[in-house]
């Protein structure tokens, strides 16, 4: 589990390198403020653990450096506070900065699994703490407690009530909540009457953190766990982490929490090297990318970086830029795309295609509606914008939004107007779009102010069918539409997921006629489906299936 950080038996001191990425990415929660899991050797537990943190502080009177807790078994869940080190009071008091290693132990309580660290980072520049270096002392264990893992929980939702959901010897019913989960390794077996198959689900417990299981039989979906940290976007519930083939291997590049551009590569999609920082990815915050594969077997990125610029042509202080690999290794200088907007606020990936005639197209949102550029992508230095959708005199927001080709030299939208309703329009030269028509509307005698219920869309086309995948209300659907036709009800179809933030917003990878996902915030997931049996899907709605979170 590269999760949990395992201490050496003889006590030697360890030191943590917070300043380099693969210590960074060991955190089970990364954000402002990081959180780590130290363990004793087995067989042991911790007697006392000193810190030594390598603190630079530029504010004198800002604090929230690093502090440590364990968890506790009564009550299930809880968190003793065992104490916290920061700049010296004195330099606080003479309001003196400079950088200072500041050393304190603490004792841990009998029965303590994991000693926990919070280590803040200051986005301002108030503070950065370098490195800790961490010694420790044990104890036997006496009465073997298993290892209790703070803010981790389960709900259980377990339905058609016929089913059967085991959880090792337990049998857990309808709505059965879990706290006080331990770290390892767990495996959900559902089954249902009529039904000769077990489905088994194994799944990751990981400290403090939080996953999400779902099991339904009616589902055209397989989920796989992998060890691939993705985390989110700053102020972005999505990761929006994107995958080209390259080669005999698949390159994806998303953005961590901290804003850096990561890339990681596999072979299978399961097993995946360790994240590297892109050469360009570490210095400014990054969001919301997306990566095409040309023709020629170039790899495009476009994403929205913060950096220095005199030129107003950005979102929220954030500017479209656009660079190129040939093998995932050596990355092109990025170049600034001209946006012509300064309000476009949340910032959605981009999206890049390839039309009829070979032409390649990108498609970024912007306040003022959708942005296309009709250009290849190495001529490509600004884009046209393009009118606002209304549906009648209302205003769309054309939030998480898809483009596809259609027909012969057009291209079909799908977007959210900021989770009011899903539509859809055509355009038949990508500059000029018709007038959006409803996709998926909220049932009858919903208020008109359940804006934000429907969101996270992702439009999949085979053979003349076409299924949605959206979330709707805390569920997860899939549901088959008719593009032309008329509207369908939000929460038809089959329910794939509890929540699909971290799945959809995203183009599915096509490999040997299956799709895959890769879903995930603080526990990733691999979701795969044949693209057959997904077009198979009845549009009735099944029972809603069972589900559990940690």
């Amino acid at each position: 589990m590269p999760w949990i950080i395992s201490l050496p038996a003889d006590g030697a001191a360890t030191k943590l390198d917070i300043d380099d990425e693969a210590t960074r990415q060991r955190a089970y929660r990364r954000g402002t403020y990081s959180d780590f899991a130290l363990a004793p050797p087995p067989g042991k537990e911790f007697d006392t653990v000193e810190f030594a943190c390598d603190i630079e502080q530029f504010n004198p009177r800002m604090g929230g450096q690093f502090s440590c807790s364990v968890a506790t078994a009564v009550p299930p869940g809880g968190r003793k506070h065992l104490g916290s080190i920061g700049w010296p009071r004195e330099k606080r008091r003479a309001s003196e900065v400079g950088r200072e290693t500041v050393t304190q132990g603490f004792v841990v309580p009998a029965g303590a699994g994991l000693v926990h660290m919070q280590i803040g980072t200051s986005a301002r520049k108030e503070f950065v703490v370098h490195s800790v270096v961490v010694k420790a002392t044990y104890r036997a264990i006496t009465n073997n407690p298993p290892p209790i893992c703070a803010d981790a929980w389960a709900q259980m939702e377990l339905l058609p009530a016929s089913g059967r959901l085991t959880w090792g010897p337990k049998v857990l019913a309808n709505a059965t909540a879990i706290s006080g989960l331990a770290p390892g390794r767990e495996t959900l077996r559902f089954s249902a009457p009529g039904d000769t198959r077990t489905i088994e689900m194994p799944f990751q417990v990981t400290p403090g953190g939080r996953c999400g299981l779902f099991v339904n039989l009616d589902s055209p979906f397989r989920w796989r766990q992998i060890e691939l940290a993705i985390g989110g976007d700053r102020g972005v519930s999505d990761p929006n982490l994107s995958v080209q083939r390259l080669g005999k291997e698949f390159v994806a590049v998303w953005c961590n929490p901290a804003g850096k551009l990561l890339s990681a590569r596999s072979g299978d999609l399961a097993a995946w090297s360790p994240p590297e920082v892109l050469p360009f990815g570490a210095v400014f915050s990054n969001i919301a990318p997306a990566t095409y594969l040309a023709a020629d077997g170039t790899m495009w990125l476009a994403y929205f970086s913060n950096r220095l610029s005199p030129m107003e042509t950005g979102s929220g202080g954030y500017h479209l830029w656009l660079t190129s690999t040939p093998d995932g290794k050596a990355w092109a200088p990025p170049r600034k795309i001209d946006v012509q907007t300064v309000d476009g606020w949340p910032l959605n990936p981009p999206v890049m295609l390839t039309d009829q005639a070979g032409g390649t197209w990108l498609f970024c949102r912007n306040f003022a509606g959708s942005v296309a550029a009709g250009e290849t992508l190495d001529k490509l230095t600004a884009l046209q914008p393009l009118a606002r959708a209304k549906r009648g005199e209302k205003v769309l927001n054309m939030w998480n939004f898809q483009v596809a080709r259609e027909g012969a030299d057009g291209f079909r939208m799908v977007f959210d107007d900021f989770g009011a309703g899903i539509y859809t329009m055509v355009s038949r030269k990508g500059l000029a779009w018709g007038d959006p028509r409803p996709l998926v509307t909220e049932p009858p005698g919903t208020a008109d102010n359940a804006a934000g219920q429907i969101a996270h869309v992702c439009l999949i086309r085979d053979q003349g069918r076409a299924m949605l995948l959206y979330s709707w209300r805390g569920g997860s659907y899939l549901t088959p539409v008719d593009p032309d036709g008329p509207a369908v009800v939000a929460g038809q179809g089959v329910k794939i997921a509890s929540s699909l933030v971290p799945v959809v917003g995203r183009t599915p990878i096509e490999h040997e006629g299956r799709l895959f996902f890769i879903a995930g915030d603080s526990a990733t997931w691999l979701l795969e489906v044949d693209l057959k049996t997904l077009l198979a899907v009845p549009a009735s709605r099944p029972s809603p299936g069972a589900g559990i979170r940690n």
